[in-house]
């Protein structure tokens, strides 16, 4: 994973972070495909709608599905590297 990547993909984990302790504003970041959005996963090199799909269990906000450890950020982190391999 470049630098650029890396540094995109911390963006998307605080985001992530944020949500999970109640952030109003990073939620909703979390919860739409907006152009942001897009454009902060092309540059940590992250599908976005793939990450909507996983973002309700990552943020603890899914009915009825159990939410990921704290340990989310880092597969998140990990995933991000084996798409980048797989590309």
């Amino acid at each position: 994973m470049s630098p650029e990547a890396e540094l995109w993909s911390s963006v998307l984990v605080i985001e992530i972070r944020d949500a999970k302790r109640g952030d109003a504003q990073a939620r909703a970041w979390l919860a739409r495909r907006s152009p942001d959005l897009v454009t902060v996963c092309a540059l940590a090199g992250i599908d976005p709608d793939w990450l909507l799909r996983l973002a309700p269990r990552l943020t603890g906000r899914a009915l009825g599905v159990r939410a990921l450890d704290p340990s989310a950020e880092k597969l998140l982190a990990r995933l991000a590297a084996l798409r980048q391999l797989t590309a």
